[in-house]
């Protein structure tokens, strides 16, 4: 199982890459993708409804990463939070 752990924010926290790995896992060949969640919630809530998404059009999704943390300012406060990520996922056959 791999598993991506990870946050490039403007607080200067590093990625990591956390893997595990299994007799079934050594054979994987991953598609990676990269797409931007939206929220007018959270940065967690846009991390989900991008996944969520992508979840909905593609199969045996496996990992993220989050790549970039962006958001857009209203009135003086956060009025939208964009996410962006790598996604990875194994291809069938």
């Amino acid at each position: 199982m791999n598993l991506a752990i990870g946050m490039n924010l403007a607080g200067g926290m590093k990625t990591g890459r956390l893997t595990v790995a299994t007799d079934s896992d050594t054979d994987h060949v991953y598609k990676v993708i990269e797409l931007v969640g939206t929220s007018e919630i959270s940065v967690d809530e846009a991390i989900k409804n991008g996944l969520g998404r992508a979840n909905a059009t593609l199969k045996h999704l496996r990992w993220f990463e989050v790549l970039q943390v962006r958001g857009q300012i209203e009135g003086g406060h956060v009025g939208h939070y964009q996410v962006t990520m790598k996604v990875g996922f194994t291809l069938e056959g």
